[in-house]
C-alpha cells in the first residue's frame, strides 16, 4: 500500500506464500511459527519484486544510506566531548516541559516554553559523553535518548502553542472549548535533529472508514466526565 488506502500493489506473487501456509497446517504445532516468519519475509520480497527492480534497488540504497547515517550519529554522540552533562540537560528539559506545557496550558506559558526548548536544543551540541565503550554504555544510551526527548519536547511545545483550542488531553485555559471549524485537523510536525527548526503542517481528518457498511464512522463528540 503506497500513499494512503487508494493505491495498492497488484499482481503479488503468492505461490511461495501458499507453500508456507500449507507448511503451517501440515508440519505440526512445533513449526508453524517458523513457517509464518518465512511467509512474512517472502511476502515482503515478492511485494518489492512486483514493484520492479528499479524500486527495489532504490529501497536497498535508502536502507544502506539510513544505516550509514545511524552509525555516524552513534559515533558522533559516543565521541562527544562537550562540557554539558547529559543528566543536566535532561533535567532542564523535564522542568521546562512540566512548567510550561502542563496539563492546563495557556498562550503566555507556551510561548515562553517554545523559546526555552529552542535554547535547550541548541545546547545539545555541547553535550559530553564520558564513557567511550561499546558494552553496556548507559551514558551513550541516555545521550541518544536525550536527543529524541528534545525533539519530542519541541514538537509537543510548538504544536500545543499553535493549536488555539482545547481538545482531548490538550486543555487550554485561554481557549477552553473545541473549535471544529478551524482545528478539526491533524497536526504534522517536522524536525530531524535538535539543531533544526520545528516546522508545522496540517492534514484533514477523514470522516470515513475503509468499509462503512462493516464499520461506520464514529462522529466526534465532546469529552465530558
Amino acid at each position: 500500500m503506497v500513499d494512503g488506502p487508494s493505491l495498492h500493489v497488484k499482481q503479488l506473487n503468492s505461490s511461495r506464500l501458499r507453500s508456507c501456509f500449507a507448511e503451517c497446517s501440515t508440519e505440526g504445532p512445533e513449526l508453524p511459527a517458523a513457517a509464518h516468519v518465512r511467509a512474512e519475509a517472502l511476502g515482503r520480497l515478492d511485494g518489492l519484486t512486483s514493484l520492479g527492480h528499479d524500486v527495489v534497488n532504490l529501497f536497498l540504497h535508502l536502507r544502506r544510506a539510513l544505516f550509514a547515517l545511524s552509525l555516524a550519529r552513534l559515533e558522533q554522540v559516543r565521541n562527544a566531548k562537550g562540557a554539558v552533562p547529559t543528566q543536566e540537560l535532561r533535567r532542564e528539559l523535564q522542568v521546562t516541559m512540566q512548567k510550561y506545557a502542563p496539563v492546563y496550558r495557556n498562550s503566555e506559558e507556551l510561548a515562553k516554553g517554545k523559546d526555552l526548548v529552542a535554547d535547550l536544543m541548541k545546547k545539545y551540541k555541547d553535550v559530553g559523553v564520558s564513557d567511550r565503550s561499546m558494552i553496556w554504555n548507559t551514558d551513550l544510551i541516555e545521550t541518544l535518548e536525550l536527543q529524541n526527548l528534545l525533539i519530542q519536547g519541541a514538537h509537543t511545545m510548538f504544536s500545543a502553542e499553535a493549536r488555539k483550542e482545547s481538545r482531548g488531553a490538550h486543555a487550554r485555559d485561554d481557549f477552553s472549548e473545541r473549535d471544529d471549524g478551524v482545528w478539526m485537523k491533524h497536526t504534522l510536525s517536522y524536525q530531524a535533529y535538535p539543531s533544526d527548526p520545528v516546522k508545522l503542517d496540517y492534514r484533514p481528518v477523514h470522516f470515513y472508514t475503509l468499509d462503512e457498511a462493516d464499520c461506520a464512522t464514529v462522529p466526534p463528540a465532546k469529552r465530558v466526565y
